[in-house]
């Protein structure tokens, strides 16, 4: 299906190129200068390695939601875990803040 998409709506080598400056051009941001982070991600996930989503809550700090069985697109894969996930964390970070 993947294949199908690319090959009816090709990426432009001018697009992949501005893609990679962007990425490049990145600065992660200080933990201390952001909100509380919480990282959800899927432990199947096929196009990010869900050490990298373990990384980067290593380095804010931050609680972590794993999906067992999901995709690289966790809303379509399991739209009812992740908005029940978004639940517990928002009613956990409003008990916090009070």
């Amino acid at each position: 299906k993947w294949v199908k998409i690319q090959l009816m709506h090709p990426v432009s080598r001018r697009n992949q190129i501005r893609q990679v400056l962007a990425a490049s051009r990145f600065k992660v941001p200080q933990a201390k200068d952001l909100p509380p982070v919480h990282v959800v991600y899927s432990e199947n996930d096929g196009l990010v390695s869900p050490s990298c989503s373990l990384r980067l809550a290593q380095y804010f700090k931050a609680d972590v939601s794993p999906h067992p069985w999901a995709g690289h697109d966790l809303p379509q894969d399991d739209p009812f875990w992740l908005s029940e996930e978004i639940r517990e964390i928002s009613q956990k970070s409003s008990i916090v803040s009070n």
